[in-house]
């Protein structure tokens, strides 16, 4: 075996990605395979599709149509038979390129919305507006785990055993058809989020306008306040700096001959 073909078998350990002898561990090959193929293509399509379609469409249609289409194609796993791989690889793809888009602009909308409520109420709260929708964000995701966890309890799931049919039936529900109704939900909200793109451009032109005339009205006070002082100064009504008192020296006592030759004969006689 070449060092090459070792570390090509290091690399796929490392990721899951080679079954044991026995095949105790295809199920985990499969699905750790079945995730990267989705992470890689979510990836390319954050990348090359976001900023593409949401400078043509606008934000706000690009994350409708996407999430529309996620909610579809999630769905589709419900119809699907277990032993259709292909099928069920391929429209993980479907599903993770049309999902890729959502993720960015998810967080460019926060962005849209912040400037929103500015142009709105004068007043600039993008801490507020992204803190909401972080908190909504990790209270989805533990509510929605939560909710899963109960929905596969209820039909009889026990981990680290062999599931009945029941069961089964409940984590093919869970996978599909439930998360697909939570997208359609999202898709029905947006319908009622009112930033266009036409808007969106409105309100960002109207925004650089109002900064704009912000700094112009504070360059005026600035300008207005210093001829205020240069005026003050001029005539006179500005204190000047006191300048430190000169400090005469003491004069020097002068002392003649005569008055030293006395005090020289006082001290020897």
């Amino acid at each position: 075996t070449s060092v090459d073909e070792v570390l090509e078998l290091l690399a796929l350990d490392a990721f899951g990605l080679i079954a044991q002898p026995d095949h105790s561990n295809v199920f985990a090959v499969g699905f750790s395979l079945f995730n990267m193929i989705g992470q890689v293509i979510t990836l390319a399509g954050v990348i090359l599709l976001s900023g593409f379609l949401s400078n043509i469409f606008g934000k706000r249609n690009v994350f409708l149509i996407c999430l529309a289409l996620t909610a579809f194609f999630t769905a589709l796993f419900f119809v699907v038979d277990s032993t259709n791989i292909s099928t069920i690889f391929i429209i993980n793809c479907l599903k993770s390129l049309a999902y890729a888009p959502t993720i960015p602009l998810l967080w460019a909308m926060m962005g849209d919305v912040a400037d929103h409520s500015e142009w709105v109420n004068h007043r600039r709260a993008t801490g507020f507006v992204f803190a909401g929708v972080v908190f909504a964000l990790k209270a989805g995701l533990g509510i929605g785990g939560a909710i899963c966890g109960a929905i596969v309890d209820s039909f009889g799931f026990v981990s680290n055993t062999v599931q009945t049919e029941n069961a089964i039936f409940g984590i093919r529900l869970t996978s599909s058809v439930i998360p697909a109704i939570t997208f359609f939900v999202g898709v029905i909200a947006l319908f009622f989020y009112p930033i266009s793109k036409k808007l969106n451009e409105h309100i960002q032109d109207d925004l650089a306008k109002r900064r704009l005339e912000k700094e112009n009205k504070e360059l005026l006070l600035n300008k207005t306040r210093l001829e205020a002082t240069l005026e003050d100064a001029l005539l006179g009504k500005v204190d000047k700096l006191e300048k430190p008192e000169k400090t005469e020296k003491p004069e020097e006592k002068k002392t003649d001959r005569k008055t030293v030759y006395r005090l020289a004969d006082n001290f020897y006689f």
